[in-house]
């Protein structure tokens, strides 16, 4: 029975064997394919995200074209109010010259004032005291003694 037993054993151990081999090569092959299945997916799915990707960078990429081209136009128009517009010195200095013009025609006034204060103080038409009252008056006040 030994004999018998042993065989019996080597036949047993040979089957699974035998099925141990067939589970892994159907093991092998499943994880195989599967593994393909995955990197296919996979692909497919990088493919799509790419694709996304690409269009949004499109897309960005013309907009910014436009606020680009938008740009260039505000610059050259920032350029043009640059070259026209007028500086706080050029301003001091013409209002510095009209101040000196508003002075020496204010003052040509005050002449023709006092003449005409004096020739009618000559006429007799003003008194001393209307006389010293016209030429009293601001901008270029006189005291007459």
């Amino acid at each position: 029975m030994k004999k018998n037993s042993q065989s019996t054993n080597s036949e047993i151990l040979a089957a699974i064997d035998q099925s141990a081999q067939n589970l892994e090569t159907k093991f092998t092959a499943a994880i195989d394919q599967s593994a393909q299945n995955l990197e296919t997916k996979f692909t497919e799915a990088n493919d799509e995200i790419l694709s996304t990707i690409n269009k949004f960078a499109d897309h960005v990429e013309e907009r910014f074209n436009k606020v680009e081209g938008r740009l260039d136009k505000v610059e050259g128009g920032l350029q043009q109010v640059k070259s026209q517009m007028t500086t706080k010195d050029y301003l001091d200095e013409k209002l510095v010259d009209l101040r000196g013009d508003l002075v020496v025609l204010v003052r040509k006034e005050d002449t023709k004032v006092k003449v005409l204060v004096e020739t009618l103080q000559e006429k007799k038409i003003l008194n001393d005291a209307d006389a010293k009252k016209i030429t009293g008056i601001e901008p270029f006040a006189q005291m007459i003694l």
